[in-house]
């Protein structure tokens, strides 16, 4: 991404996201403002039943099990952050948090939850002003946290805010580990560890290698990939679930659940009569910082 641009792939997410709550029946996962939180363009693009039908359903047809993919590990990120703040848990870090909404949907928990959204400059200002043309109530919650992540930790980020590094907190670092390599996606995991109180929970997702995947399914991936690549932005970690664990394990975090594709397609998924079906590549990974975790 540019130094000067938001991100795309940002606005294709809450265009995604605002398309299903129009378009799509049962809702996997339901954001009202993901419409007004995405670029002009795109609204015009959801709000009309042609154009939609044209770009989205036609020109991105091959996207289509990527843009549930989309769906379902938000639904699993909020699902497992929500039964963490049940349980006390009072700090949520977004990584990389695009045009996420929760902090707008979830305004009930801000007496007990605080949330720092890291992002791109870029992208953090475009969100910024977007949310204030939404609500004229402060998000007095939230702190946004303009980083790079390309040049700095988010250790390094969140010692700009409010952060608590003594109590612990839920991380969601979701559609990013496909972009990085294996040693940069340890390195991020290590810092987390390193930052995060002992208990601190952390959910992701990670793409399976195409060897592994079903033959059938091959085809779809290795064209998704391909696009992707020519956008500039190539996938580059691929991992076995046995793979992904012992990284987990090796960086400080035990694995406490995992989601493959099979079981997306039954818990968020299942009954449908509109084709929307997630990948079978994406794994979502839910981990918990083990309690011997010192900070170095």
């Amino acid at each position: 991404m540019s130094s000067t641009q938001a991100s795309k792939t940002a606005e294709i997410a809450a265009a995604v996201r605002a398309a299903h709550r129009r378009y799509d029946h049962p809702v996997v996962f339901d954001d009202p403002h993901a419409l007004a939180l995405t670029s002009p363009a795109w609204r015009a693009i959801v709000r009309s039943r042609v154009l939609h039908r044209l770009v989205v359903r036609r020109l991105l047809a091959d996207f289509r099990s990527i843009h549930a993919e989309m769906l379902g590990r938000a639904r699993f990120a909020e699902e497992e952050l929500l039964r963490a703040v049940a349980g006390g848990l009072g700090q949520y870090v977004i990584i990389g948090a695009g045009l996420d909404s929760f902090a707008l949907r979830h305004r009930e928990l801000a007496p007990q939850l605080r949330v720092f959204e890291l992002d791109h400059p870029a992208s953090q200002a475009v969100k910024i002003e977007r949310l204030a043309k939404i609500t004229t109530e402060p998000l007095a919650h939230v702190e946004f946290i303009a980083a790079d992540l390309e040049h700095e930790t988010v250790a390094t980020a969140l010692a700009r805010s409010g952060y608590d590094r003594g109590a612990p907190a839920f991380f969601a670092w979701l559609g990013n580990t496909y972009y990085l390599t294996p040693e940069a996606i340890a390195g991020t995991l290590r810092g987390i560890a390193g930052l995060a109180a002992p208990g601190s929970e952390l959910v992701l997702d990670y793409a399976l290698p195409v060897e592994q995947q079903p033959p059938e399914e091959r085809r779809a991936f290795l064209k998704a990939q391909a696009a992707v690549e020519r956008r500039g932005e190539p996938w580059r970690a691929f991992f076995t679930p046995p793979q992904f664990a012992r990284l987990a394990r090796e960086c400080g975090f035990e694995l406490m659940a995992t989601l493959s594709p099979a079981e997306q397609l039954q818990r968020y998924f299942s009954g449908r009569s509109d084709g929307l079906r997630p990948p079978a590549w994406g794994h979502f990974a839910h981990l918990r910082l083990m309690r011997w975790q010192t900070v170095p």
